[in-house]
């Protein structure tokens, strides 16, 4: 017989019941979390590892752009052109455009880009060619973007520790070395 006013066991039971529901699904919800941040840390420890990879590529490619303007080898070049701009695509994947290290090697790569393909046109004419005069531009771009590489990657190793800290994409972490604004930090620069 129900009283009204008092629960029945029936109510304590739905009760408990919700109680219980309501915390498995916190636990869910912690363990989403843990696992969505434990694939955010492998994909930024995976894009550290590739960075690291990337830089003596760099070095790799801008040499063989300098034997290929001392040859002059138009072939050799128009080669090395094309691993450049495969690079320069990696590597920009990889980078976070809100750090200012980052946008420092960014502007750096996408600089050469300008370089490359005026390279690219004057191997490619009818006349004569001096790819040691027509390149000194791409090969100073090159040059510096790949000191900046090899720079942000020594910064990386550096500070490589058990937890990846780095500002690479797909880190939501700061990182050491890196200096990225915050949004009131960007709004007072703005205004």
């Amino acid at each position: 017989m129900d009283v009204p006013g008092v629960l029945s066991l029936s109510d304590y039971l739905a009760i408990a019941g919700f109680a219980i529901v309501i915390w498995q699904i916190r636990r869910a919800g912690n363990l989403a979390r843990a696992a969505k941040d434990a694939v955010r840390e492998a994909s930024t420890r995976s894009n550290i590892y590739a960075l690291l990879l990337l830089a003596p590529q760099f070095e790799k490619c801008e040499a063989q752009l300098e034997s290929a303007a001392l040859q002059d080898d138009t072939t050799l070049l128009l080669e090395r052109l094309r691993e450049w701009r495969r690079l320069v695509a990696e590597l920009r994947a990889l980078l976070d455009d809100e750090y200012d290290d980052h946008k420092r090697v960014i502007a750096a790569i996408e600089h050469t880009l300008t370089h490359v393909s005026l390279a690219k046109k004057r191997a490619l004419s009818t006349g004569p060619t001096n790819l040691l005069r027509n390149t000194e531009k791409l090969r100073e771009a090159a040059s510096d973007a790949t000191s900046s590489v090899v720079t942000l990657a020594a910064q990386v190793k550096t500070n490589l520790d058990p937890s990846p800290r780095i500002g690479i994409a797909g880190s939501t972490d700061r990182g050491v070395g890196s200096s990225r604004q915050d949004p009131e930090s960007r709004m007072s620069n703005n205004g």
